[in-house]
């Protein structure tokens, strides 16, 4: 609770406001704990809308801003992702981003939107720099190593796919042009002899909670 100041009953406008946004974030965490994730996405947009645009603050009120917005966007990550609102969740992970560029969670919760997206190289690319992030538990790195392994797999299983289907692309014009270059040569007009012989061209992924 913010202290009382002897000349009102707020000292510092400032922290009476992050001090409002802190509990409206614990109500949020307390909605999450039932599943109640639109719910509490609302409680986290409520706090983060209160307190994103705080300016003049001194150097350590502006650090306690700075670290409930991180809070808030995490959290916020963490409902957009069960909420499978994809864009939100990239939004609110690239919002710590920007700030923590090797913050594991905003990483997981972004590849888990891309993944869900379909941006699967994306995914790969967040999750691979999940496991260089110092601050992940064993449970939590185990968690993205499976999701990793998934991705990955995935990845080049579409890949295989895609070289088939371009053989076969291939294969077929090569077919076709073969099938054209017999009809229409004749014995009066042709000068050569067609070596096309119509081979086939081959070519060579809760234990991130809230805070």
């Amino acid at each position: 609770m913010v202290e009382p100041s002897p000349h009102g009953p707020w000292s510092n406008p400032q922290l009476e406001k992050l001090e409002a946004a802190r509990r409206q974030k614990d109500l949020g965490n307390d909605l999450t704990k039932s599943g109640a994730w639109a719910d509490a996405a609302k409680e986290y947009e409520k706090a983060y809308s209160a307190i994103r645009w705080l300016h003049g603050m001194s150097d350590d009120v502006t650090q306690k801003h700075k670290d409930l917005l991180k809070q808030l966007n995490l959290n916020l990550a963490l409902c957009y992702s069960k909420l499978n609102l994809h864009e939100k969740c990239i939004w609110a992970a690239d919002r710590v981003l920007e700030e923590d560029p090797s913050n594991g969670k905003a990483l997981f919760r972004r590849a888990q939107a891309r993944q869900g997206q379909g941006d699967l190289e994306g995914a790969q690319s967040d999750l691979k720099a999940c496991l260089a992030s110092t601050a992940m538990s064993p449970a939590q790195l185990g968690e993205v190593r499976v999701m990793l392994a998934a991705v990955t797999q995935t990845l080049r299983t579409m890949e295989a796919k895609e070289r088939r289907e371009l053989a076969g692309l291939f294969d077929r014009m090569a077919r076709s042009t073969s099938t054209n270059t017999d009809t229409n040569t004749t014995p009066i007009t042709s000068t050569s002899t067609s070596t096309n012989t119509g081979t086939p061209i081959t070519s060579s992924p809760p234990l991130f909670s809230p805070r």
